[in-house]
């Protein structure tokens, strides 16, 4: 996996930098565990990159968006309900609700710091 940022850079540990998965049929279930080397100045959205095959762009409602239950240790700040989404476009991005605005946003990227930790596990469709 990869992980951009709208500006700046989270750098991954490459000790904890590959997940896993398993494809039956349409349906693709992933998993990893990854943690932050470094960063410099991250903010806006932070992005994870390189799920192995693309979300399934049908018309069905909803079927085109994908959302993966996610744990992140060590970010800094006061936030919960954090979560992974996948829109249509196959763009994987870390959704958070900042408890001081109580607002979600997508521009996690500012709290995150070295030794993040982040747990993700979820199911997709593909075609």
């Amino acid at each position: 996996a990869t992980f951009t940022t709208q500006s700046g850079s989270v750098t991954i540990n490459t000790s904890f930098d590959l997940g896993m998965y398993t494809k039956i049929g349409r349906m693709v279930h992933v998993h990893g565990y990854f943690k932050v080397s470094s960063v410099s100045a991250p903010s806006g959205y932070w992005l994870i990159n390189g799920l192995p095959f693309a979300n399934n762009n049908s018309d069905i409602e909803g079927e085109t968006y994908s959302v993966f239950p996610v744990i992140i240790n060590g970010l800094s700040g006061d936030l919960e309900g954090i979560g992974i989404g996948q829109n249509e476009r196959n763009t994987t991005y870390f959704e958070v609700k900042d408890q001081s605005s109580n607002t979600a946003s997508n521009q996690i990227a500012d709290h995150v710091v070295a030794d993040t930790a982040i747990y993700i596990s979820g199911t997709y469709s593909t075609d």
